[in-house]
């Protein structure tokens, strides 16, 4: 289920394809995986926030992309370290859940399926991952610049 192919335009989403397998699980006794693929950003997101697509090491930003497996663009652009972004993939996967619990065709949600999926072109080196970064080591780490007490 791709965030880029669901929701259409800001807050307006298709989920008719969704529904129509949902149901015809239900229908036929089965149960179905919603796998949520947030990665797959909508393009009219991508063209109103070009400050959050992902930087590649030499400070070149990514470009939307076709997405292989699911024909949507947006692939893989933008950086999930921005608050802006968090806020959005948020509203959409609220929107999916609630939409679809307690539907009897559903058995249950595959959240980022590929979390090792690693390739080095995909690792976003902006100022908001930076900063992500550093926090988390100080969270780990503490004051590095602190003294040794060895």
């Amino acid at each position: 289920m791709p965030w880029g192919a669901v929701e259409v335009a800001p807050g307006k989403y298709d989920w008719d394809d969704y529904d129509q397998i949902l149901d015809l699980s239900a229908k036929h006794g089965i149960k179905a995986v919603l796998a949520e693929i947030a990665l797959n950003v909508p393009e009219w997101f991508a063209h109103a926030n070009p400050g959050l697509a992902r930087e590649y090491v030499d400070g070149r930003k990514h470009r939307s992309d076709m997405h292989g497996s699911c024909v949507t663009g947006g692939n893989q652009w933008v950086c999930f370290d921005h608050r802006e972004t968090r806020d959005a993939v948020g509203r959409f996967l609220t929107e999916l859940s609630n939409r679809y619990k307690g539907h009897p065709g559903l058995y249950g949600y595959d959240i980022w399926n590929e979390a090792s999926y690693h390739n080095p072109d995909n690792l976003c080196w902006c100022p908001a991952t930076e900063t992500a970064f550093q926090e988390w080591l100080k969270k780990k780490y503490g004051d590095v610049t602190a003294p040794s007490s060895t």
